[in-house]
């Protein structure tokens, strides 16, 4: 195994590249996974990183929302024979919320639900860190919601639709992202009338709180977008 900041994984693109073809179980920790790297600016604040990890065929990219996912996900590295792992984690800590039925589901669907509602008018999706995004803006929002942890964006994409449906399902629920990266490839998740929260630019240097507020990752501001959204 390695370690590194994930932006600092462009370095690696050849090795990692490699391991893949060469069928070879190494795991490589990423942490220090959003804009929160705060004042060490934008070169260490990873913004097309992670999608662009997860175009590497052959490698699993996962990127656990809660404490109980992190576990789950270094078990799921250390099953692995043949396939590198990618574990993207955070600078802070990470909730304890879900429990390790739905963070193994996680981990085997690609994405699980934390927060159920049955008359859910919105599905909010996240990864990582911005999954206790997604949990404090459902506190906030006046419409039930759900809150789906997705860990494993390639592995959901590859289940079947019965399957996806069962972790997000195609009822009014209209589908929000919310990820600390570049919005490009979210599309498939969100679908066409979808809203996706990311970060398309270059952060500043700043304290963390100060860069989210800067690129609107925060509870309020999610909160006043997704009503507007829902409204219109």
């Amino acid at each position: 195994f390695g370690s590194t900041f994930l932006a600092f994984s462009d370095y690696m693109k050849a090795a990692i590249r490699l391991s893949a073809l060469q069928h070879v179980p190494v795991i490589y920790v990423f942490t220090h996974d959003s804009v929160t790297v705060g004042e060490d600016g934008p070169t260490h604040q990873p913004v097309e990183q992670l999608m662009g990890l997860r175009l590497i065929p052959g490698v699993n990219v996962l990127r656990p929302g809660t404490a109980e996912e992190v576990a789950a996900a270094w078990h799921q590295a250390l099953l692995s024979t043949d396939t590198p792992t990618v574990l993207v984690l955070s600078r802070g800590s990470l909730g304890i919320q879900g429990t390790p039925v739905q963070a193994h589901q996680a981990m085997i669907a690609g994405a699980a639900q934390i927060v159920a509602a049955p008359a859910a008018v919105v599905n909010l999706i996240a990864t990582g860190s911005e999954v206790q995004l997604a949990l404090a803006v459902s506190q906030q929002l006046p419409q039930p919601s759900r809150v789906i942890s997705m860990p494993d964006l390639q592995r959901f994409l590859s289940l079947g639709q019965s399957k996806k449906a069962a972790i997000i399902p195609k009822d009014q629920a209209k589908n929000v992202i919310i990820e600390a990266g570049t919005t490009l490839g979210w599309q498939a998740v969100a679908g066409d009338d979808g809203l996706i929260f990311g970060l398309d630019h270059f952060g500043m240097s700043a304290a963390p709180q100060t860069v989210l507020e800067d690129v609107g990752l925060v509870v309020a501001v999610l909160t006043e977008k997704i009503t507007q959204y829902l409204g219109s």
